[in-house]
Formats: structure tokens, C-alpha cells, sequence
């Protein structure tokens, strides 16, 4: 596992519980199963930021939101961000 992934898991399960929402439910508003929710939440599962935006989006809350600690982030370069969220080409 990797960390980042570990962090905006956690980030992800800390908003979704704080707002009352089930795994159930966020993993239909996105159109995912739940299980892929879990592994997404414990940082198992790799995930394009498409699917991140769907988080944020279903939580109500910016995609920045859920992008760990910007100290984090620069002092690391955005280097583990960009290896581990697969970017996708927008149609």
C-alpha cells in the first residue's frame, strides 16, 4: 500500500462518516460496490482522479478536500500523488 493512497483513503472515510453517509451509499452514488469503497478508503485500491472527482462531487465537498495535507504534497512534489492517481485524458 501506498501512502498517499493510505492518506486520501482516510481522508475520504473521515468526510463520508462525519457527514452520516453509509459505504452502501456513496459506493451506489458513484456507481462502484461497496467493496471497492473499502479498498479504496484503506488504500488498497489505486484509483484515477476521475473517480476521486466522483467522491468529492457525491460528498459535496472540493476535490481539493480530499488531496492529504498541502505541506505534504510540496514538500514532496506532487511525485507520489501523480504515481499512484492515474490520470485520464478528458474526451
Amino acid at each position: 500500500m501506498d501512502t498517499i493512497s493510505i492518506k486520501i483513503g482516510g481522508k475520504i472515510q473521515e468526510i463520508r462518516s462525519n457527514k452520516g453517509i453509509t459505504q452502501e451509499d456513496l459506493a451506489i452514488r458513484i456507481g462502484i460496490t461497496r467493496v471497492s469503497l473499502v479498498h479504496i478508503e484503506q488504500g488498497k485500491q489505486v484509483t484515477k482522479i476521475s473517480r476521486i472527482y466522483d467522491i468529492a462531487i457525491a460528498l459535496d465537498v472540493e476535490l481539493y478536500d480530499l488531496i492529504p495535507d498541502k505541506e505534504w504534497y510540496i514538500s514532496n512534489r506532487g511525485k507520489k500523488l501523480r504515481k499512484v492517481i492515474t490520470y485520464e485524458v478528458c474526451e
